[in-house]
């Protein structure tokens, strides 16, 4: 024989039960005291006015009726529009944040493709100024290079004028001697030039 479970929520449907009956019995009584007090109301005209009294006062009752009927219906109504205006209300705020969102991303994916581009074209010319650096260096290396070979090329052609210029005084001065000896047989012979000559690294050089 299986063992029956306990019921925990006996007693809570129970205390749920009552209070269903409790509000039912407080929902009659209500109306009880409502359908008595318009019996008493309507036994007290017609006691006081008789039927006369009491048809005036069915008609005031109904006037009444009518114009609170009324004054409820424009409260409802006016509760629908406030509720319909909150609504809108609310709609419209709604769309502008999910809009000032949208902007903002906007924004955001703006300034990131601009920073891109921006970025791009810093790296752009970076690699132009280093070109033009690159060139430029190279284009002082060539021009110390030219300007080094025409300085050893102007230091030789000096050497050699100089050179030139010294082996022309000495062959004018033996030429004068040799004159002069010529001139008075008498005299010692004119010096004579017995240094031998060697050329080195375009040089002419006396031994």
């Amino acid at each position: 024989m299986a063992q029956q479970q306990p019921d925990y929520y006996a007693y809570d449907r129970r205390v749920a039960a009552q209070a269903e009956a409790s509000t039912s019995w407080a929902s009659a009584f209500k109306l009880f005291l409502i359908i008595a007090a318009v019996a008493a109301f309507i036994w007290l005209i017609y006691f006081a006015f008789g039927t006369t009294g009491l048809q005036f006062a069915l008609i005031a009752l109904f006037v009444v009726g009518v114009a609170v009927l009324v004054w409820f219906l424009m409260l409802k109504t006016h509760q629908q529009v406030g509720e319909t205006y909150e609504a809108a209300t609310n709609n419209i705020v709604r769309f502008q944040h999910e809009d000032d969102a949208g902007e903002t991303l906007r924004v955001l994916a703006t300034a990131a493709s601009k920073a891109g581009a921006s970025n791009q074209q810093f790296d752009g010319r970076l690699l132009q100024i280093a070109n033009a650096i690159g060139d430029a260096k190279a284009k002082g290396l060539i021009a110390a290079h030219q300007a080094g070979a025409t300085i050893d090329a102007v230091r030789q052609q000096t050497a050699q004028s100089q050179q030139q210029s010294e082996e022309e005084r000495r062959q004018a001065f033996y030429r004068y001697a040799a004159d002069q000896a010529a001139a008075n047989p008498g005299q010692a012979p004119p010096p004579q030039d017995n240094r031998r000559s060697r050329s080195g690294n375009g040089f002419n050089v006396y031994q």
